[in-house]
Order: C-alpha cells, then structure tokens, then sequence
C-alpha cells in the first residue's frame, strides 16, 4: 500500500494540471470570440451604412414608367417623399412634425385604408453620410436621432408600423402605390403590432465588477502552500465559477421566460455587448404592461446582491416588429 502513495499524488496532480489547462483554454476561446465579434461589428457597421446611403439616395419602390416629376424640394436640390411610418385608417391627420431637412412638414397621405407619414424632403441632407460614421455628434448620427425622434412622436399618434431609416420615394403618386400595391401585406403587420408597444430588457455584467477571486501567487503569502494544496484549491474555485455562471445563466432563462409570457413576441437584438448576457425586445400590448413590468422587477430584486446592470428602455415603437423591406 505504502507504494501506491507516490503514485496517486502525481495523479491527482496530472489531473489538475489537465483541468486548469482545459479551463484557461476555454478562457483564451471566450477572449477570441471577443474579439472577433468586435472586428465583426465594425465590419458590418461599415456595410450597413453603404447599404443604407446607397437606399437613401434611391426610391424605396420601382417608379411606374413616365410618372410625372415632381419639382425639387427647395433650393433647385433634388426632392424627395421621406417615409417614416405607416399607420391604419385614413382620417388624414398628422401632429405637427417637420421631416429630416428641418423644413418639409410630415403629412399624411392615405390610400386603400391607410396612412403614410412622410415628409418632402431636400435629399441633399442624405449626401456624403459615410464619412461620419464614427463621429457620434456628426450629420449621420443627427440623422439617425431625428428619425426616431419623428417616428416616436407618430408612434404616440397612432399603432405605427415604423420603417427603417432610408425609405425614400419620389413622388406622392409613388407614395399612394406604395400602400395601394403593398396593402395587404402592410395591413397584416399593424394587426400584429397594434396596440402594442417595444420594450428593450438587458442585463450586462455591471462595469468593474468584482471577479472570482484569482490563485495567489508565488511569494505572496501562498508560498509555503504545496502545488498540490494550490491545485485543489483552484480546481474548487473554477468549480464554484462553473456553478455560479449555471446558476445565473438559468435565472437569466426564467426571466427571458416571465417577460415573453407578458408579450406578444419577442426579438434579438441586432448586436450583443461583449458583456452582455441577455438583450431582447419584446412587443408587449398595452393591457399586459403592468405584468410585463412586475415580473422584471421581481427577477432584479431576486438578482439584487449580484453584479449586474439591468436596463430597460420603453415604451418604444416596434422597430423590431417591423418588416425589414417596405
């Protein structure tokens, strides 16, 4: 027996060695995947703002041949019908909102049981956007908030089906088509919607959060602790970690689980955080509002003793209920 002793601590010393290297394996793969979604972002943010000039210098629907051609907006610059928004009914009336050049007024024009809010506009405002793209104060950035600013006032108006930011048409007449040709289409996405409001829930891990606590080091008050001492002893703290983030990940689900019962359809968003664990927008009508509320304010008190931010922004149009093509 006294022979097997020698065998059984190198053993168990192996297998601790193989364990931490499986788990800073793991780590240095989380750290890469990090990283890759970064460049990826940055990758398709570039795309989406060509693909997004490119749309608002172009109609949203195919002109019927010879229409007639409407004057420039102002200033001999080439015009254009900017549209927001689609709304059912046809009572004609729009809140007071000017379109994206500062000046064209957002009207409503209805055709077929429905109404789109747009506004003639200047679509010199639209040129030269890509070289703002990373200046958070520039034109684009000024663009992109005067979008959501008129679409959240039309959105308190009426159910509005938001459109993407880009949707450039020629003419009324192209207008009037739009929502004469698309109606059916159109009108089954403000029945889902209607009534209805986005809520965007995340939970991130919160700035500077306290981690699990890491191994000593050699000669700093561990030194006298034998390899296999520290080994078992980080071995059982990658365990705890292990079973803290099982713990989180599966309250994470039953709060995923609460909001959607409350909601009438849930989406990811486009992009998650690198330290993010949970972002989804849910279409929550009206009514379900207060029980919506109740079951995030119950999860964040169960979480409160966590390291965690919980946010939430809402009520909000259902960009992402939204049909991605007019």
């Amino acid at each position: 027996m006294e022979a097997d002793a020698p065998r059984g601590e190198p053993e168990r010393l192996g297998d601790s060695i193989r364990e931490m290297g499986a788990e800073l394996a793991r780590e240095a793969k989380d750290e890469a995947w990090d990283r890759a979604r970064r460049a990826l972002v940055e990758r398709l943010t570039d795309e989406l703002v060509t693909a997004a000039t490119e749309a608002l210098t172009s109609p949203a629907t195919p002109a019927p041949p010879g229409p007639p051609t409407e004057q420039p907006a102002s200033g001999g610059q080439p015009g254009g019908w900017y549209l927001f928004g689609v709304a059912a009914g046809a009572d004609g009336e729009a809140p007071d909102l000017v379109g994206l050049d500062g000046r064209g007024a957002v009207e409503a024009v209805t055709c077929d049981g429905l109404t789109a809010f747009a506004a003639e506009t200047d679509l010199s405002v639209l040129e030269g956007l890509e070289a703002d793209v990373d200046d958070p104060e520039g034109r684009l950035a000024g663009l992109v908030r005067r979008h959501d600013d008129v679409v959240r006032a039309l959105h308190e108006h009426a159910s509005l089906l938001p459109m993407r930011l880009g949707v450039v048409l020629r003419t009324r007449q192209d207008l009037e088509a739009l929502l004469r040709d698309r109606a059916p289409t159109l009108k089954e996405h403000l029945e889902e919607i209607a009534g209805a409001d986005e809520w965007i829930c995340r939970v991130r891990r919160a700035p500077n959060a306290a981690g699990a606590s890491s191994p000593a080091a050699p000669g700093s008050g561990a030194e006298r602790e034998t390899g296999q001492a520290y080994l078992s002893r980080r071995s059982q703290e990658l365990e705890r970690r292990r079973s803290i983030q099982e713990q989180l990940a599966a309250s994470i689900e039953g709060l995923d689980t609460a909001l959607g019962a409350n909601a009438a359809a849930a989406a990811p968003l486009g992009v998650q955080e690198p330290d993010g664990l949970h972002g989804r927008a849910y279409l929550v009508p009206r009514p379900a509002r207060e029980a919506f509320l109740g079951a995030l304010e119950e999860w964040g008190h169960e979480r409160a003793e966590d390291a965690l931010d919980l946010t939430l922004d809402g009520p909000l149009p259902p960009y992402h209920f939204a049909p991605r093509e007019v």
